[in-house]
């Protein structure tokens, strides 16, 4: 076991491939955690404090993040008062899926890019009231990932940020969204079902392209921009109702929506 005191910042790799630390203990006031700190090591549950704010990306493309790459790690806990999920965290360059649990505290108000990318393990986030920003790639390709509550106060849904979660089933989006970002649930080929907000503006490129599970949704009339490739690929959605008519095809509601 190791606790470490009055630390501000942690280089890359300083705790990797040490396969019997089991246990680190990270102090308040530490701001920084480079690439690859954990990875390898017999660490199953971890403690970020709040004061981290910036951890490294990949070092390259075969690298880790900060926790990457960390084998027995199921449980990440980020501690109350952190205000924004670091980027890269959690990346991994190869899914991992012994990463379990995520505890995201009510102070969080954004969730960094790339901060669980390829965490195959994760069943589900629970989001607090206060997160405005889910930024790119955040959650993508968390395989395993069933359940996603987003809260109203959620406002942005970055570039892929849920794509190539292929075991997600219904999702309900929050009131307060105006954009859906380009690709943000492509490839969630389990997805049956999507509850679009009535304030959605934009459906961003590609925003649901492959999703297909996909069988029916719901244009509220306050959408005025449908990316290209939106819904490509969409195999089996044959029910889109939009200015209270309903469409079996993508090609013929495009073909309506384009000529309003």
């Amino acid at each position: 076991n190791v606790q470490l005191k009055n630390v501000e910042y942690i280089e890359d790799r300083v705790f990797r491939n040490c396969k019997s630390l089991e246990k680190l203990i990270l102090p308040e006031g530490l701001e920084y955690i480079g690439s690859e700190c954990i990875a390898g090591t017999g660490i199953s549950k971890i403690e970020i404090p709040s004061s981290v704010t910036k951890c490294e990306g990949p070092l390259g493309r075969e690298s880790d993040g900060a926790l990457g790459g960390a084998l027995n790690l199921e449980e990440v806990v980020f501690a109350e008062g952190m205000k924004r999920i670091p980027g890269y965290i959690c990346y991994n360059h190869k899914n991992n899926s012994t990463l379990k649990k995520v505890v995201i505290p009510d102070s969080v108000t954004e969730i960094g890019r790339y901060a669980f990318y390829d965490c195959g393990g994760i069943t589900e986030i629970n989001f607090k009231e206060k997160i405005r920003e889910i930024n790119d790639y955040a959650f993508e390709n968390c395989t395993e990932l069933v359940n996603i509550q987003i809260p109203d106060s959620v406002t942005s849904i970055g570039f892929a940020a849920f794509k190539g979660c292929s075991n997600l089933k219904d999702i309900e989006l929050p009131s307060g969204i105006t954009k859906i970002g380009d690709a943000a649930f492509q490839q969630c080929t389990g997805i049956t079902r999507i509850e679009l907000p009535k304030n959605v503006k934009e459906l961003g490129e590609c925003a649901f392209l492959e999703c297909c599970s996909l069988q029916s949704i719901n244009i509220p009339s306050s959408v005025t921009v449908i990316g290209e490739g939106a819904f490509s690929e969409c195999s089996n959605l044959t029910a889109i109702t939009w200015n209270e008519n309903t469409y079996n095809s993508v090609d013929e509601f495009l073909g309506a929506f384009n000529n309003k």
